[in-house]
């Protein structure tokens, strides 16, 4: 990734989109910390999908069945 290539991400506009949570989960979860990592939004929401969204949801409907 080069600035003078145009082809960063910008962290703020991750987080308007996604929100705090979310991309602090991703990074934390996916990147060694200290270390250079990819970033592929498709695999940034699979990942939040399948480890923060469906957790939750899942851990949501077993407190409304208890």
């Amino acid at each position: 990734m080069e600035k003078s290539l145009g082809n960063t991400i910008e962290p703020r506009d991750l987080v308007s989109k996604f929100g705090l949570d979310a991309v602090r989960y991703y990074f934390l979860k996916e990147i060694d910390f200290g270390k250079d990592g990819d970033f592929f939004e498709k695999r940034f929401i699979e990942i939040v999908n399948a480890n923060l969204a469906n957790i939750i949801g899942n851990s949501t409907m077993i407190d409304l069945v208890v």
